[in-house]
């Protein structure tokens, strides 16, 4: 699922995993979602590694998705490739298991955010590139975008400039036209709404999957 800061994300996933138990779920206590926050994490956080064998500190000003400077290219080459490799092993046993488990596999933000956002990774490489690596990642079968006006977006949240947030929202419609795994959500309209449709084209992909069984 994706979508700028002030997008309504986590508002939306609250929302959506609700309907998902209520409909897909018999005892409450069973752990069928697994819930990821932009990649697998299967290797640890780049920070985190950097500050632990005492080569940087971390920059924990989290409010603040564009607080570090950008890598130079080797160092940035570096790190989409660490990222790549992550969702390509996490997605093999993470995702996997989830399979094998019968659990719903829910990202918040995904690979996509190396190619429209690449400051919150300190990512300093040319467009084509990103887009390539994210090309070869593995994919979700849905792919929300919560589209709504970059006004009503900064009005809701200012971690980002309103020109940062006008580019963004341009990026991700485009790549969203473009890209068949994409379903754009209007999130301009109540929430309710908003997961009712998610809801209704998740039952009919799932419905169309037995069927083909």
């Amino acid at each position: 699922m994706l979508a700028p800061d002030g997008g309504g994300k986590t508002t939306f996933l609250d929302e959506l995993i609700k309907k998902l138990v209520f409909y897909f779920v018999e005892d409450a206590i069973d752990n069928k979602f697994h819930l990821y926050h932009f990649r697998p994490n299967l290797l640890p956080n780049l920070g985190e590694v950097g500050e632990n064998i005492g080569i940087m500190v971390q920059n924990k000003n989290f409010s603040n998705p564009h607080r570090s400077k950008p890598a130079n290219f080797i160092s940035s080459l570096g790190r989409i490739t660490y990222y790549w490799l992550d969702y390509l092993l996490g997605w093999q046993i993470f995702v996997r298991k989830d399979v094998q488990k019968d659990r719903f596999t829910i990202f918040d933000r995904y690979g996509y955010d190396l190619i429209v956002d690449p400051e919150r990774t300190k990512l300093n490489l040319p467009f084509w590139i990103r887009k390539l690596f994210v090309h070869f990642m593995p994919h979700p079968k849905i792919i929300f975008y919560l589209d709504a006006s970059p006004e009503i977006i900064f009005m809701r949240k200012k971690e980002l400039t309103y020109n940062e947030i006008v580019r963004q929202v341009k990026l991700y419609r485009e790549i969203a036209k473009s890209d068949k795994r994409f379903v754009t959500l209007n999130a301009e309209r109540p929430v309710d709404l908003m997961v009712n449709d998610a809801l209704k084209i998740i039952i009919d992909r799932f419905c169309e999957k037995l069927k083909n069984e």
